[in-house]
C-alpha cells in the first residue's frame, strides 16, 4: 500500500485546539503574569465559541514554553488515520533551547496513540502554512542554523514528497527583530483554498516597509489570490526596541478567529478587514503585547488538531 500523507488547512474543521501556559520567568522579560492572563483570556474566548480546548499540562506532557505552534506535532492524515509529524526541533535555530520542547511532538503522539513521523529536516510549525499545498520562507528554513545542507530546490522537493503536496512556494522575507527568522505565519497566511492574506505597510516609517512590499511583489508572481490587510506599523517592546508585531499571526478555529492587536490605530481596521474573509466566524481581537515580550503572538501559542471525517 502506498502511504499518502495529507496536510489539513487550518480553516477546515477541527477536533480541538491545543494550548499551554508559560512558566519560565526568565523567558518573559518580567511579563510572565501578563502573558498567562492573555492566554487565559484566549482560553475563555475559545470556550465561549464552543471550541474544544486541550491543555497540554492536563496530559502531564513535559514542555519548555507555550509556543505550541512550533513544538507540537503538525497533524495530518495518512491513509485516513491521524498522524503527527515533527521536524528536528533545535530551539529556533539554537537560540532558545528550553528542556522539554524538543520532545513535545513525540510525546503528544504517544499520548494520543497515533503514529509519529520524524521529518528529515529542522522545521517549526510556524514555518509552514498550508491549504494542501505549502508556503514557507527561505529566511527561516534555509537559515544556516537550521538546514545548511539544503537549497531552495531541494527543500521544495523534500517537503512536497514528505507531505504529498503538489507545490511548495518559497518566499523571502522576515520581520524586523523576529527571532524565528521569518516564520511564514507572521507574513502570509492561507484563509481559503488558493487564497492568502499579507500585510501592506502603514507608511514609510513602518519598520517592515520594504519587506512587506517585496512580499506583495513575490505573491503577484504566483497563482494565489492575494488580499492585503493593514500592518500594525511601528510597535515597541517594553525596552523600546522594535517588536516583530504581525496582524497575520491570527488563529482560525471552527467558529472564531483570534486576531492579535497591539493598542495601535490600525487594530480596528484589521479586525474589519478579516470579517468578509470569515463570514461564518466571529472575529475577536486579543491584546498580544504581553505575548510579544516572549517573542510571539496568538498563532504561535496554539495548534489545531484536525477533525477526522468519515471515509
Amino acid at each position: 500500500m502506498i502511504k499518502t500523507t495529507k496536510l489539513h488547512a487550518e480553516f477546515n474543521s477541527q477536533e480541538a485546539t491545543w494550548l499551554a501556559f508559560p512558566y519560565v520567568e526568565s523567558e518573559w522579560g518580567g511579563q510572565l503574569d501578563e502573558a498567562k492572563t492573555t492566554l487565559r483570556h484566549v482560553l475563555d474566548v475559545l470556550d465561549a465559541a464552543g471550541e474544544t480546548v486541550r491543555l497540554l499540562g492536563d496530559y502531564r506532557i513535559a514542555y519548555g514554553d507555550c509556543w505550541l505552534r512550533d513544538t507540537m506535532p503538525i497533524f495530518a492524515t495518512r491513509n485516513d488515520k491521524l498522524v503527527g509529524m515533527g521536524g528536528n526541533f533545535n530551539g529556533w535555530g539554537e537560540k532558545f533551547q528550553i528542556p522539554g520542547d524538543e520532545t513535545v511532538a513525540r510525546d503528544v503522539c504517544q499520548t494520543l496513540g497515533i503514529e509519529y513521523i520524524k521529518l528529515p529536516l529542522i522545521l517549526e510549525g510556524g514555518g509552514i502554512d498550508t491549504d494542501g499545498d505549502i508556503i514557507i520562507t527561505s529566511d527561516c528554513l534555509l537559515h544556516p542554523r537550521r538546514n545548511p545542507n539544503l537549497n531552495a530546490r531541494m527543500l521544495r522537493e523534500l517537503l512536497c514528497e514528505s507531505l504529498s503536496a503538489n507545490q511548495c512556494l518559497v518566499f523571502n522575507g522576515s520581520l524586523t527583530n523576529d527571532h524565528t527568522d521569518g516564520h511564514i505565519d507572521t507574513l502570509v497566511r492561507f484563509v481559503a483554498k488558493n487564497k492568502v492574506v499579507c500585510m501592506t505597510p502603514t507608511d514609510y516609517r513602518d519598520p517592515n516597509y520594504e519587506t512587506l512590499l517585496s512580499l506583495q511583489e513575490q505573491l503577484a508572481l504566483t497563482d494565489l489570490e492575494v488580499v492585503t490587510v493593514p500592518s500594525p506599523g511601528l510597535v515597541y517592546d517594553s525596552s523600546r526596541n522594535v517588536a516583530p508585531a504581525s496582524y497575520v499571526n491570527f488563529y482560525i478555529a471552527n467558529n472564531v478567529v483570534l486576531v492579535p492587536t497591539y493598542g495601535v490605530d490600525q487594530d480596528d481596521a484589521m479586525l474589519q478587514a478579516l470579517k468578509p474573509l470569515f463570514p461564518n466566524r466571529q472575529i475577536v481581537g486579543i491584546n498580544s503585547r504581553p505575548l510579544l515580550a516572549g517573542g510571539g503572538a496568538i498563532h504561535c501559542c496554539l495548534m489545531q488538531q484536525p477533525k477526522m471525517e468519515p471515509s
